[in-house]
């Protein structure tokens, strides 16, 4: 009994960390080997095109439901059903895809939110589409605590959902970017020091593996 309750208390010792994942591992990989004295975890969250959850919504469906419309209005000889075929996915399409994306982000925020509310999370780390959803975490005001972003493509998140990009707070906020990443542009440097982040730019690739040392020394901190 002595010896179980000595590991539990162990495991109640153990930081935990919320991972908000991207496309590919990138960093977090490295962070997890780095960091076994902490209890992470990484919820599947909704990350169009990536993974099948997303496929699972009212917003793919409609989008495919347009599509198959489209395509039987133009297999009809008349031609005033191929002309309704040809501007229907014109029209319809780039809205379902915003609708999709915003439903992507608010579902993945739902999903970190169960996490904080039955976990004692101490720092949320968020990559790539997993570092956008931070953002709107922050905003929704969910979590106000330490937060590391690498590489957050906010910007392109919020060009596909046709958001302004969020308005954070939190009381602390260092933000990993690396130069020419074609998924972060330059103005998100200004974007994150204007709302109180520290930002750490690298000559680097979106995955940051040449600030690998950097990142895990902040996460230390």
């Amino acid at each position: 009994a002595n010896a179980m309750s000595t590991m539990n208390g162990r495991q109640s010792e153990k930081k935990q960390v919320l991972i908000l994942g991207g496309w590919s591992p990138g960093p977090l990989l490295g962070l997890k080997d780095s960091f076994q004295d902490c209890q992470f975890h990484e919820p599947t969250i909704h990350m169009p095109p990536s993974g099948s959850n997303w496929c699972f919504t009212w917003e793919w469906a409609g989008l495919c439901v347009t599509v198959a419309m489209s395509l039987w209005l133009l297999s009809s000889k008349k031609s005033w059903p191929v002309a309704i075929g040809l501007a229907l996915p014109l029209i319809s399409v780039p809205i379902w895809i915003v609708l999709l994306v915003r439903g992507s982000i608010r579902r993945s925020v739902r999903t970190a939110h169960k996490i904080i509310l039955t976990e004692k999370i101490d720092v949320v780390v968020g990559f790539s589409w997993g570092g956008g959803v931070a953002c709107w975490l922050m905003e929704s005001g969910i979590w106000a605590g330490p937060t590391l972003l690498l590489a957050p493509t906010v910007f392109a998140m919020s060009a596909a959902s046709r958001w302004e990009p969020p308005r954070m707070v939190g009381n602390r906020l260092d933000i990993f970017l690396a130069k020419n990443d074609p998924f972060c542009p330059p103005r998100q440097v200004r974007y994150f020091q204007e709302m109180g982040g520290t930002v750490h730019l690298n000559y680097d690739s979106h995955v940051l593996s040449r600030s690998q040392r950097e990142i895990q020394e902040n996460l230390e901190e």
